[in-house]
């Protein structure tokens, strides 16, 4: 083919066509790889007087995808356009192969292939059904396995398709004339033209159930009186426990299914809870034999002796009773590590933590010893302290408040117990704000002469989330603020503009008027120290997510699963990447690279196995990557090549920000020449590293 759609896009191949219209393999014409990426040509199903309606549904799903692509398992929109009553979608290219093809080619898949591709897809309709947005389309042809990371993409959403199909009805308003969705993967309300978020719940579900069984929807069996599918003899080797979730999700009426997604996800990753063992029953005092007259002094004897003996044994027992149900710890002690007001977690300490847990030892429990709680940190506690005392693994139970600080504990392998903030949406908003009166309407208004209020560089929502959105701005800063704080700064004019969460330090306010919403931030949770045993993890878990409602209420956590970071990190490293070529020591601030940073001359390789200098510069070349350039004080310059994940680990180095000027010891490492003949100090583990 040579054709050539808006003057841009080259088509290659055709992808394949259907009722709505036709898709097609184009390379851009204006990228300098020309790159390769998806166009759906849609043609709408509708009368030539309906044409304008169309089109401005279609503009307004367009929009959606475009919001949709910031998931990385969504294909991101490149562009849309529209010529000759036609309409185009200029979509990400996925490469790798459906899962239909999948199937076709190797045949069944087994649990856990399938669960590994269910827990990943249940997560991007969380993301999807947060949108306020239904699929009405998954089916094995409509999910790709990406290569080279295997993750599953979905595709082909049937809101445009829906657009395409707009007709009015009597009162003159928008309704659809057909129904989207595939017969067989469809829901019974979807194909009356109400499908509900559990709608992608059945079809998902019985994606699966053809993953194990691969036979489609119309060849599997049905109850003749209930009408529920039948399908675990297809798949006899299936456990019972992920049968029972696929038959929920697949039940016919929308009230027997998942409520949500994350409710799916839940039962499919969350272990079976640890129940409290039943207390094993005393024994009855064995029966004492009739004595004969002649003997009756010395049996009462005897009788005397058994019954303190049983009265001993029996207080023993009841004071002993409690080790056999309760969760036990090896840990003689532990830190509970928060970030907020210590009241919020007293009562959960004291009075149901200090209670519950006791010694793994039978005779220190037997002698009333008890586990040794301590909360360390307050509302006050600095993000990167917090950072630090998780690099030292300082805290044992982590209340990260922060995905920024849930982040460091990943990175230090700290293990996730519960979610923080259980009843909000697993989502949530930073908002860059102005004064309700203030001349500024939007991001076009912002100038050098800004004053910019922001807050400290570890934070997620006053921090990083504004200095990606505020991308190519030149701004005069003003930082290390908490959020109420910016926002009093705001009110009485000492900044022009400020950033916080949104329904937090940003919440209906008549003297506050927000200019700008960020993408999605994940929120925290609650984590536990690698240097606890096994036992003492999931001993601790369970205490946690058994406790009092009021008690998880007030701690601000309860039973959920663990957020994703992935979009969340390539965020901050992109930020990372802007930041590193600007200056916050002096005003104003461009949030842009102006140029390129040049190479440093390299000097005499140095073979000593200490190198210690000052921090003067830093690049990230890409996203697994920071290069640190030390001012050495032998005088000769090193490039410094690190990790993320391992300066996270590295006390008093988790934020490559403020190691600037910071002075610096690399310890065993003998440096080599890089190919641009510089001196590199390669870390591999966070011992070789350490901050003076």
């Amino acid at each position: 083919m040579s054709i050539l759609l808006n003057h841009r896009y080259k088509v290659i191949e055709s992808l394949g066509s259907g009722s709505f219209g036709e898709a097609f393999l184009a390379e851009d014409t204006q990228m300098p790889l020309q790159q390769k990426c998806v166009i759906k040509q849609l043609k709408p199903q509708v009368k030539p007087q309906f044409y304008q309606i169309v089109k401005e549904r279609f503009k307004q799903e367009a929009a959606t995808l475009q919001t949709l692509g910031e998931h990385n398992q969504i294909p991101r929109l490149h562009a849309y356009f529209d010529d000759a009553e036609e309409f185009y979608l200029v979509q990400e290219y996925i490469h790798g192969e459906t899962l239909e093809a999948k199937i076709q080619r190797e045949g069944k898949l087994n649990e856990s292939a399938v669960r590994e591709i269910l827990s990943s897809l249940l997560r991007v309709l969380e993301y999807i059904h947060g949108k306020r947005i239904v699929h009405r389309d998954i089916k094995p042809d409509n999910i790709i396995l990406r290569q080279p990371d295997i993750k599953p993409v979905l595709i082909d959403f049937g809101a445009v398709k829906e657009a395409m199909s707009t007709l009015l009805n009597t009162q003159g308003n928008a309704v659809n004339s057909i129904v989207i969705g595939t017969p067989g993967f469809m829901a019974s309300e979807q194909a009356t033209g109400r499908p509900v978020y559990s709608s992608d719940l059945y079809s998902l579900g019985l994606t699966a159930i053809y993953l194990l069984t691969g036979k489609l929807p119309q060849d599997l069996a049905t109850d003749p009186v209930t009408g529920e599918i039948i399908w675990r003899h297809d798949a006899p080797v299936v456990s019972t426990s992920l049968a029972d979730i696929l038959d929920k999700a697949v039940r016919s009426h929308a009230r027997d299914r998942y409520s949500s997604a994350g409710e799916m996800l839940y039962a499919l990753e969350s272990p079976t809870q640890v129940q409290p063992n039943t207390p094993y029953p005393v024994p009855p005092p064995t029966p004492i034999p009739t004595a004969s007259p002649s003997s009756a002094s010395k049996n009462r004897q005897v009788l005397v002796i058994a019954s303190i003996v049983s009265l001993v044994v029996l207080g023993i027992g009841m004071r002993s009773l409690p080790y056999l149900w309760k969760p036990k710890v090896q840990a003689k002690a532990l830190t509970i590590g928060i970030l907020s007001n210590p009241k919020y977690n007293a009562n959960l300490v004291a009075d149901y933590l200090g209670k519950e847990l006791i010694p793994s030892n039978f005779i220190e429990f037997f002698l009333g010893k008890k586990v040794d709680l301590v909360i360390d940190g307050d509302q006050n506690l600095a993000y990167q302290e917090a950072k630090n005392r998780i690099a030292k693994k300082q805290w044992d139970i982590a209340f990260t408040l922060s995905p920024i600080i849930s982040v460091a504990a990943k990175d230090n392998g700290y293990r996730f117990a519960a979610l923080m903030f259980p009843k909000n949406p697993p989502y949530y908003q930073s908002a860059l704000y102005v004064r309700a009166d203030s001349p500024i309407q939007s991001l076009n208004d912002i100038t050098p002469s800004t004053v910019i209020a922001l807050g400290g560089f570890n934070s997620a929502s006053s921090f990083y989330m504004p200095v990606y959105d505020l991308y190519g701005k030149t701004l005069t800063v003003d930082m290390g603020y908490r959020g109420q704080e910016i926002r009093e700064m705001v009110r009485t004019r000492k900044a022009d503009l400020g950033a916080g969460a949104l329904g937090d330090t940003v919440k209906n306010d008549p003297d506050i008027r927000i200019i700008h919403l960020s993408r999605d931030i994940p929120g925290s949770g609650v984590y536990l120290s690698p240097k606890l045993s096994e036992s003492d993890t999931k001993a601790i878990q369970t205490v946690l997510l058994n406790a009092p409602k009021d008690f998880q209420k007030k701690a601000n956590y309860g039973a959920g699963l663990e957020p994703n970071y992935t979009a969340f990190m390539e965020i901050i490293q992109r930020t990372e990447q802007v930041l590193g070529c600007s200056d916050f020591r002096k005003n104003p601030v461009s949030f842009f690279c102006a140029t390129a940073s040049g190479t440093v001359p390299s000097r005499v390789i140095n073979t000593e196995t200490a190198v210690q200098g000052r921090v003067n510069g830093w690049k990230r070349p890409n996203a697994e990557i920071i290069w640190l350039t030390l001012i050495g004080e032998d005088n000769r310059v090193y490039r410094v090549v690190v990790s993320p994940k391992i300066l996270n680990q590295v006390p008093g180095a988790a934020n490559v920000l403020e190691l600037q000027n910071k002075k610096i010891k690399v310890m065993g490492l003998v440096p080599n020449k890089g190919g641009d003949g510089m001196l590199e100090l390669n870390i591999t583990n966070s011992g070789e590293l350490e901050v003076l």
